[in-house]
């Protein structure tokens, strides 16, 4: 069975590589890159596309939100999922 591809990013090391340690415990993903910021992350999406991008919603430089639409214009096969602590209503897509 060929794994998912996936990249996250997130600008908390810790939470990066505990949810990358949780994924690729799966057996079906294997993440193929991290990031910390939007910028990075968009350099590494540029070199090595992968089939799923998973991200927080809050981050320095580009935000998620602003990340997820570059990512879906470039990339339109790879999916994304946004996260967040927060709970606010701006951020749940009806």
């Amino acid at each position: 069975m060929k794994k998912i591809t996936a990249m996250l990013i997130d600008n908390h090391t810790f939470f990066r590589k505990s949810l990358r340690s949780f994924l690729e415990e799966t057996g079906e993903i294997e993440v193929i890159g991290e990031a910390q910021d939007g910028q990075k992350a968009l350099e590494l999406i540029l070199a090595l596309p992968p089939q799923l991008v998973i991200m927080d919603i809050q981050m320095s430089g580009r935000s998620g939100l602003e990340m997820c639409k570059i990512i879906k214009q470039m990339f339109p096969l790879v999916r994304v999922i946004l996260y967040s602590m927060y709970e606010m209503d701006i951020y749940h897509r009806k």
